[in-house]
């Protein structure tokens, strides 16, 4: 600035330095999960953070294993995002904020872990194989398997209430051996126990100095057994059993005292079986227990092997002179037509009707000479087969003509009857003696027809 009047001048100055506003640079802070790494067994996670000098969510950038994601919230400095679904192992997650005074980043990881389902214990009972188990010695050995336990912490073994830890568990084997036993009952229990949960089983060992009974049954010697006879005879060995009374034996659910035992050998008398199953049970006791067995016989009864009996023709062989013949039987023991061949000479003839027990074939044409008819049944059992020869003689019988002690009166033969004849009608003239003469027609052109005089009773 300057001055100036006739006095003079005067000049002043001074600087003003000019500096334009400066804008704070974003500072970004994540609040959750609030150490990085972070491991989660969940399958989501919420990211929050605190943003500074940022106004709105413009300035902000969200990312998720490197994809940008725009499910967040953003107001007055608070970031939060939505649930993100998470990968197994590391999962990325990047906020950004910006303004134009620079740009801030911060990052941090999330280990996503999948629960394991760790599935409850299963306890099995391998030794004794059978609960209850009768001994006849003092001590016992106890094994089991037991699944998704991982150590003997996490085992509990009982004997008769009594907490034991002298057992052996490795991998899924338990075992503890020579446990001594309490005469009669012994409980044995077996836990085991994991985050899931827990089983236990226990078993019952009886102990006692006399062996149990054993039932074997020898005869029948299948399960089940077919039979098509209605009796049998059942028989079986039983150890440590002393008398008969100590034996029960029920055919069908009913005792029955129809056997014999002696030195361990048990026999029936003829068991009567009824068409179908029949239950045969034998049970042996003694003071330490029983036992029982059982077995199934099937019975079938047999059916009968076929018979046949011809009734029409009633002769065989049997001759006619006939073109066709009516052929009648009785078959047994068969069930249906297709069960039953008839043959006409050889040949497969099905023009027949079968109704219950009765066969009927009729019109059967004929052939010059021997016919045989054969009739084969058969069913499960068998077959039986029956024949019969049917002659069939086209020549016509001419029967004797008596002629008496005039000349033979007229005659008329009569038309063909089915049977190959003709009648002769009686002669319309007399004579003075004798009988009246009779003539049979030839059947066929190329037959002969004899004549044979028979003696007159009378005249010369």
């Amino acid at each position: 600035v300057t001055g100036t009047n006739s006095g003079g001048t005067d000049t002043k100055s001074t600087v003003v330095i000019y500096q334009a506003p400066v804008v704070p640079a974003p500072v970004v802070t994540i609040t959750a999960p609030d150490r990085n790494p972070e491991t989660v067994t969940t399958s989501t996670a919420v990211i929050r953070a605190t943003i500074r000098n940022v106004a709105n969510s413009s300035g902000v950038t969200f990312t998720v294993n490197g994809q940008p994601n725009t499910s967040f919230t953003y107001s007055n400095g608070t970031f939060r995002s939505g649930a993100i679904n998470l990968n197994p192992g590391n999962n990325t997650f990047t906020v950004t904020g910006t303004n134009s005074g620079g740009t801030d980043t911060k990052s941090t990881v999330v280990i996503y872990n999948q629960p394991v389902t760790i599935p409850a214990p299963v306890v099995t009972i391998t030794s004794p194989s059978t609960n209850p188990y009768t001994s006849t010695t003092a001590n016992v050995n106890i094994q089991a398997t037991i699944t998704n336990v991982s150590s003997s912490s996490g085992v509990t073994f009982t004997v008769n209430g009594r907490n034991e830890t002298g057992f052996r568990f490795r991998g899924i084997y338990f075992a503890m051996n020579n446990i001594p036993l309490n005469p009669g009952n012994n409980t044995f229990t077996i836990r085991g126990v994991n985050a899931a949960g827990q089983d236990t089983k226990s078993t019952i060992v009886i102990y006692s100095a006399t062996p149990p009974p054993v039932v074997t049954i020898t005869a029948p010697d299948r399960n089940p057994e077919r039979i098509s006879t209605p009796d049998m005879v059942v028989r079986a060995r039983i150890q440590n059993v002393a008398t008969s009374r100590d034996i029960t034996f029920t055919v069908n659910g009913q005792p029955t005292t129809a056997f014999s035992y002696s030195n361990g050998t048990f026999n029936s008398s003829p068991v009567r079986m009824r068409p179908g199953n029949n239950t045969i049970a034998i049970t042996g006791r003694n003071t330490a227990g029983q036992d029982v067995k059982s077995t199934v016989v099937i019975y079938t009864p047999a059916v009968p092997k076929p018979t046949i009996n011809i009734i029409n023709p009633r002769q065989n062989p049997f001759t006619t002179n006939q073109r066709t013949v009516n052929l009648q039987a009785t078959v047994l023991n068969v069930a249906k037509k297709a069960d039953v061949t008839f043959l006409v000479n050889g040949r497969p003839y099905t023009n027949f009707t079968l109704n219950r027990t009765s066969l009927v074939a009729n019109g059967i044409r004929l052939s010059s000479g021997n016919n045989t008819f054969s009739i084969t049944a058969r069913n499960a059992s068998g077959q039986a087969t029956k024949a019969i020869v049917v002659i069939y003689n086209t020549a016509a019988t001419v029967p004797n003509t008596t002629i008496g002690n005039t000349p033979a009166p007229d005659t008329t033969a009569a038309p063909t009857n089915d049977a190959g004849t003709t009648k002769t009608q009686k002669s319309r003239g007399g004579s003075n003696s004798g009988t009246t003469p009779k003539t049979t027609a030839p059947v066929a052109p190329d037959e002969k027809t004899t004549i044979k005089n028979q003696k007159t009773r009378g005249g010369s």
